[in-house]
């Protein structure tokens, strides 16, 4: 392991230590895999590995597959444009021992039962687990009796 000598003046002369250079040794990232939907988006962070490594390191963000996964090469933003599976690879300095990646899976959103919406009484809603939701104008149909509640409705 390679040492820094520093020097520094004191009241008592010129005190020297010797301290080691830490060397990157990886990158990390918050995530290691991603499931999305077609259109969320997410944001990858990325950290030279150990912490105290010296030196001044420069990490770019790139994907395998940009018809599936686009990634901001700078901010590590990546948004899901199409089905399908990429990597998205942080890099340190361009150097490949300084590399890092993380899986993402792309999907379409699955949508449950409409439902009433909140939006609106002229509207319903589904939702997926992801929490997107996709709202629709009712389109009523012929108006029913029914005679058992005394009511009349009409369904969408």
């Amino acid at each position: 392991m390679k040492a820094v000598r520093i020097s520094a003046p004191t009241e008592m002369g010129v005190a020297e230590i010797e301290k080691p250079v830490i060397k990157a040794t990886g990158v990390s990232l918050n995530e290691k895999s991603l499931a999305l939907h077609v259109g969320n988006v997410a944001k990858l962070n990325a950290a030279i590995m150990p912490a105290d490594a010296a030196g001044t390191y420069t990490i770019k963000f790139t994907s395998n597959n940009p018809d599936v996964v686009k990634v901001d090469e700078n901010t590590g933003l990546i948004t899901a444009v199409g089905i399908g599976n990429a990597r998205i690879y942080a890099k340190a300095n361009d150097d490949s021992s300084l590399v890092e990646f993380c899986e993402v899976s792309v999907d379409a959103h699955k949508f449950g039962e409409w439902t009433p919406s909140k939006i609106s009484e002229s509207n319903h809603q589904r939702a997926c687990f992801c929490g997107e939701t996709e709202a629709e104008e009712h389109t009523f149909g012929i108006w029913t009796n029914d005679d058992a509640a005394g009511k009349h409705y009409h369904e969408c």
